[in-house]
């Protein structure tokens, strides 16, 4: 999966070092600036989950994403609307001018969560059928 496919601010990734693996390195570029976010990813457990982290503008701006996938009961399935995999997606930012983001843009990167985990959904949705 292409990460600008369900990342709504990622126009693309870049100088990606390797594979959804513990410790590639590569850079989001974002869609709406010129900002280039260097990130790293870790937890990666496949089929299960993964964090990726990084920062932007020196660091005064930081952030940590992580994917969780759990497997749905077989049973659970039958009586809910769920699909085979639940996706849980967080999103946080921190540092200096993180905390302050989080704070006057709450609205927009709550939003976005939420649309990149939508997305997720449909994509996965559309994979399995």
């Amino acid at each position: 999966m292409k990460w600008e496919t369900w990342d709504i601010d990622v126009s693309e990734l870049s100088e990606v070092s390797g594979p959804l693996e513990n410790g590639t390195k590569f850079n989001f570029v974002m869609k709406d600036s010129n900002i280039i976010a260097p990130c790293v990813l870790s937890n990666v457990k496949e089929n299960e989950s993964f964090t990726f982290s990084g920062q932007m503008l020196k660091g005064i701006a930081k952030f940590k994403g992580t994917v969780l996938l759990k497997p749905v009961p077989d049973d659970e399935k039958k009586h809910t609307n769920k699909g085979v995999t639940e996706i849980d997606y967080t999103f946080e930012m921190y540092g200096p001018l993180g905390g302050l983001m989080n704070y006057f843009k709450s609205k927009e990167i709550v939003g976005g969560t939420e649309k990149g985990l939508e997305k997720m959904i449909e994509i996965s949705d559309n994979y399995s059928e």
